[in-house]
């Protein structure tokens, strides 16, 4: 994770945000590419500084139980309305197209893809007008992932 945070320091530092991390020193291992992994989180991490206004928060988190890793991405951004939320999953679809929020619409897809690749799931608990919480749950196992 501080990897991936690395490269766009400069992206969160102009846009005033506050990025911080809170992890677990020694988590479980986890079978999986860590590219694509790293991808994933990327993309939940983009999408957070897209949504989040200057001089919001975003807090990267860590934990783990007996069966799964869980790394958590909290922003204190737009939140996501009841209405738009089933929809944020899919390819192409874009919650703010009249305000011009960049992309295309993949990158939660995406992420999703590659996470569902590793017997994982992503999930979200939002609030609009108070941020989203975008969990990534990964299994702690040895089986490989599934070809799609």
């Amino acid at each position: 994770i501080k990897d991936i945070l690395s490269p766009v320091q400069s992206k969160y530092l102009s846009k005033d945000l506050v990025v911080s991390l809170d992890l677990v020193d020694n988590l479980p291992n986890i079978y999986g590419d860590s590219t694509h992994l790293a991808e994933a989180i990327q993309q939940v991490i983009d999408n957070a500084m897209r949504f989040t206004d200057a001089g919001g928060t975003i807090t990267i988190r860590s934990q783990s139980d007996n069966h799964q890793v869980k790394i958590l991405v909290c922003d204190t951004g737009s939140g996501i309305a009841d209405d738009i939320l089933p929809r944020i999953f899919e390819r192409f679809y874009r919650q703010d197209i009249a305000h011009g929020t960049p992309g295309f619409g993949l990158g939660l897809a995406i992420a999703q893809k590659i996470v569902q690749r590793h017997h994982g799931d992503i999930s979200v608990e939002t609030t609009v007008g108070e941020g989203s919480t975008f969990i990534i749950s990964l299994p702690i196992t040895d089986a490989p992932m599934m070809d799609t």
